[in-house]
């Protein structure tokens, strides 16, 4: 069977962090930089895992938009998928909370990070993302243990940690390596390049049409005096002889030709060092991570603490290699000393409270860790702008003083080596003050020298912010001010150099406070910058933001909230021929709910708008374990080279493939509406008395009606989209996806156990862009169900559902349909005692295929008996036996012509299906599953499907 472990995040010291799942992989992304900092109005988006390899994807940014922000992971020629919970997202260092209500909301599938009008993005903006996403390439093992121990009436803790992490070199997966491929392995040790194939192959012609079934050009031309070969992607030119496989690559060599993805849905060159993907095919590579931790402290008295932590790494990154394997093991370790004396006295004078630490941390360069251990902005912190590597030796040393209560003073020195390239030393101030009595005051500053040895320059930072808070009754307005100064040189230039910026932002504010259910703040925030140009520093633009919030909770029955973002960007000539783009940003986001007489009307509205930054999607297909996906490849059946969409089926068994939505590589700006209305009115709450027959008909009905509109355009005039001016939206021309939604339901009893009805309608409008074609959807839904507890033992639950279901698109798609069903089934349960339940029942519906003027008609039914026995608090026995007969009247010429939904994925004839499922539950933390599944597909051979699993938790 499959056997399944998962370790639990431990806190264990400074580098005992566990936070590892099978068949995952560990990333960094980190997104945004200041303008004033060389980018141009660029963000940039990097993805690394724990292993130190790193895939790089260039956003071409607009300040002031929202996303989405890829989390681009290795090896990712298509994006990978982000393992659900795992990513951590940092704004500026805050850790935000996931939420469509909160900050931000992912979609894992696609790596796509969106965030809520509650947090503008702006070119200063800095983003940090830690996540995990799958990387099935081996076989993969995860094993640990921990350990702690306390002594000395528990003055002192002992704690140790091992853990194990391994690729099984003799079980790839989703790819076969012959003796050929093994050897390029073997033979590259641990450099990433040398464990590559080509990508380029000769598709040729076609043997019987002489057309050339490649997609792309091989074209020699002369680069810097060299000839070199071009890639061309120009599918159906009779010069197109070649197919190609691109990939992303961790860093672009100055000496290869780069290339990028392009809406057209092929790559296109970039340049020399330039672009993000190579015509490469890299061969996975089995690795072995060794890890062990562990942390000793001990208080002698009760205000000083003596802590030690240690680590040590061995990570073979090619176990098919011994090439490189003595820079494999790596060591790390941390000594910190604390004296906090809750109270200082000279004689009987109390000079308040005092806290001193000393800190020395050394880590090997070859140390490889299981997860981050530096904090979120650590090379901010430092002032390190470039990639290094070497020994690293940090010295801190802080202070903290208290005089009396609610006044603090706080200073540090550190320093910073790694050696052979780079220095750094760090001086923090801060001052608080929050007394009651007088205004809240805050003060901090740092000073950062660094020295890159290997780029022969050295930066200087000072960064100064101060806040200043008084309360007025039930006002609270509060000034902050923020500024920094970088300055980067050369060793022999006083000229400053590309990084260097100045900016300075003031920020008067004010809030309701004590006034509820009422709360509200308005801010202003004034930015000016300055960018290196010329050896010195000049203008680059200024901007005007405001903010405003307003929240209103539970009064009569209304609560509401309402977040308004507005920020208007002026740039300079100069920078703005540099390629930056000055926007006009506004983030509303209002929520209201209305919710009177005993909740018998309830109302919710929601209005969301944003600009932000999305592109025409690509429907990519890709390969998952075998019986896990829903979707099979038939083949080249076009010999053009290209596993083109047309050439993969959905299907109900074995698909060993799912369809994700990727963006392309070339964002847009769009205006992002979501909107919608629900509205559900109860009678029965408020009719106490139901004599009359009025009263009682009234009391018996409840309806529920839900309206949404969802819309990503790319309008010149934004202001068609956020008020609503519905005739532009779902346009072929300027809508990258949208849909709208109306439901309706008609309750007669519906709390009531023994009957109830509920009338549906339901009608959805969809338009999706993809590269290279639209597709527009449609569907309407007519039903009607009956629920009804015929005895205490017996229930049944009856449906009638009338259904149009249409889509079309600008190509040629076999998803392409005009369906017109009718279908009617009905289900009954028994359950003679708590422990046991029976369910029967039966299914009939006609769809009639009218796209492309066709008639194709298909009858289906159904019948089924499901047996479920539950064993209390243990787990439960389960057996399920269904048939199902199709039949098709005036088909097309072969069953691929007619869409998957047509027969709703059942073959034609009859169909066995009959499965058995044990779930028990051995202890708090063991569980085990078995499960076996038999089909017979329309007189096919019977399928027999076994699996077993046993989950462990520690």
């Amino acid at each position: 069977g499959d056997f399944v472990y998962e370790v639990r995040e431990q806190q264990a010291g400074e580098f005992g962090r566990v936070s590892r799942k099978l068949q995952g992989a560990n990333g960094t992304a980190m997104l945004g930089n200041a303008f004033g900092e060389g980018s141009s109005l660029s963000v940039g988006l990097t993805a690394a895992t724990a292993r130190g390899k790193y895939t790089t994807n260039q956003l071409q940014g607009i300040e002031g938009t929202q996303g989405p922000y890829l989390l681009t992971g290795q090896d990712a020629a298509v994006r990978p998928i982000i393992i659900a919970g795992t990513e951590r997202v940092y704004v500026d260092g805050q850790l935000l909370t996931r939420g469509e209500t909160n900050d931000y909301t992912i979609d894992y599938s696609t790596g796509e990070l969106y965030f809520s009008a509650k947090r503008l993005v702006t070119n200063a903006t800095r983003i940090t993302v830690d996540f995990e996403y799958t990387d099935r390439q081996f076989a993969r093992n995860l094993v640990g243990f921990s350990a702690a121990a306390t002594a000395m009436d528990n003055r002192l803790h002992v704690f140790t940690a091992v853990t194990q992490e391994a690729d099984d070199p003799s079980t790839p997966i989703d790819v076969a390596l012959n003796d050929s491929l093994r050897a390029i392995i073997s033979a590259s040790g641990s450099d990433k390049f040398k464990a590559s194939i080509s990508g380029i192959t000769l598709a040729g012609r076609d043997s019987i049409t002489q057309r050339a079934i490649g997609q792309y050009i091989v074209e020699d031309t002369l680069i810097n005096g060299r000839r070199r070969s071009l890639l061309v992607y120009a599918p159906g030119d009779q010069r197109a002889l070649y197919s190609v496989t691109f990939n992303a690559v961790p860093a672009m060599p100055p000496d290869s030709l780069g290339y990028n993805r392009s809406n057209a849905g092929g790559y296109v060159v970039a340049g020399l060092g330039k672009g993000s993907y190579l015509p490469v095919q890299f061969l996975p590579v089995p690795e072995l991570h060794r890890f062990a931790s562990g942390r000793v402290s001990f208080s002698p008295r009760g205000d000083i603490t003596l802590n030690a932590d240690y680590a040590l790494s061995s990570h073979d990154q090619n176990r098919l290699s011994s090439l490189d394997d003595g820079s494999n093991n790596g060591g790390a370790y941390k000594l910190n000393a604390e004296y906090h004396p809750r109270n200082l006295m000279i004689g009987s004078m109390n000079l308040g409270e005092l806290g001193v630490s000393l800190s020395d941390r050394f880590v090997d360069h070859r140390f490889v860790s299981l997860d981050r251990i530096d904090e979120i902005e650590f090379n901010r912190n430092w002032n390190i702008s470039s990639a290094s590597s070497g020994d690293e030796s940090i010295r801190q040393a802080a202070v903290t003083y208290m005089p009396v209560q609610r006044v603090e003073l706080a200073a540090t020195y550190g320093s910073l080596e790694r050696q052979g390239s780079v220095r750094s030393s760090r001086t923090t101030t801060n001052v608080v003050v929050a007394d009651s009595s007088l205004p809240t005051l805050h003060y901090g500053s740092e000073y950062i020298h660094s020295d890159d040895l290997g780029l022969s320059s050295n930066s200087d930072w000072l960064r100064q912010n101060g806040t200043i808070v008084m309360s007025f009754r039930n006002l609270a307005p509060s000034f902050r001010i923020s500024m920094e100064d970088r300055r980067n040189r050369t060793t022999i230039s006083d000229s400053l150099q590309p990084g260097s910026f100045r900016f300075l932002e003031f920020a008067p504010s004010v809030s309701l406070v004590n006034l509820e259910p009422l709360s509200a703040s308005a801010e202003v925030q004034w930015r000016t910058e300055d960018s290196a140009s010329g050896g010195g520093l000049a203008r680059a633009f200024n901007a005007l933001t405001q903010l405003y919030e307003l929240h209103l909770r539970e009064w009569r029955s209304f609560s509401s909230s309402v977040s308004l973002s507005l920020r208007r960007t002026e740039l300079t000539d100069e920078f703005a021929a540099r390629g930056g783009v000055a926007a006009n940003t506004m983030l509303v986001r209002s929520q209201f709910r209305y919710a009177p007489l005993q909740r018998a009307v309830d109302a919710d509205v929601l209005y969301e708008f944003a600009r932000e930054r999305s592109a025409a999607m690509k429907r990519v297909f890709v390969r998952v374990p075998i019986g896990t996906g829903n979707y099979k490849y038939l083949g080249d059946l076009n010999q053009n080279g290209i596993a083109d969409d047309s050439e993969f089926e959905q299907t109900r068994f074995d698909g060993e493939y799912i369809a994700i939505y990727v963006p392309s590589d070339q964002f847009i700006p769009v205006a992002d509406l979501r909107t919608g209305l629900r509205l559900r009115l109860s009678p029965a709450k408020i009719i106490a008395r139901r004599t009359s027959f009025i009263e009682k008909g009234l009391a018996a009905i409840s309806t529920e009606t839900v309206v949404r509109i969802e819309e990503k355009n790319t309008d010149p005039d934004p202001g068609e989209i956020y008020l609503l001016h519905l005739s532009r939206f779902l346009n072929d021309s300027t809508t990258i996806t949208g849909s709208n939604l109306f439901t309706q339901d008609l309750y007669l009893f519906e709390s009531d156990p023994t009957f109830s009805l509920r009338y549906r309608f339901n009608q959805r409008e969809g338009l999706l862009r993809l590269v290279g074609s639209i597709e527009r959807s449609a569907l309407r839904e007519r039903s009607v169900r009956v629920r009804t507890q015929l005895l205490k033992e017996i229930g049944n639950q009856t449906e009638y559902t009338n259904k149009t279901d249409q889509l079309t698109s600008s190509v040629d798609s076999p998803r392409e349909r005009d369906l017109h069903s009718d279908e009617l089934k009905t289900e009954f349960s028994y359950r003679p005692y708590p422990e046991w339940e029976v369910a029967f029942g039966f299914g009939a519906s006609q769809i009639v295929n009218r796209f492309g003027g066709g008639n194709a008609t298909a009858n289906l039914d159904n019948e089924f008996l499901h047996l479920t026995y539950a064993m209390a608090s243990l787990g439960q026995l389960r057996g399920e036996f269904t048939r199902e007969n199709v039949r098709v009247a005036n088909p097309p010429a072969s069953s691929s012509e007619y869409p998957y939904e047509f027969t709703n994925g059942g073959v034609v004839g009859k169909t066995f299906l009959w499965r058995l499922a044990f779930d028990y539950r051995i202890s708090q933390f063991v569980q085990v599953t078995v499960n076996y599944d038999g089909r017979s597909e329309g007189g096919r051979p019977v399928v027999h499907t076994a699996r077993a699993e046993a989950r462990a938790f520690f």
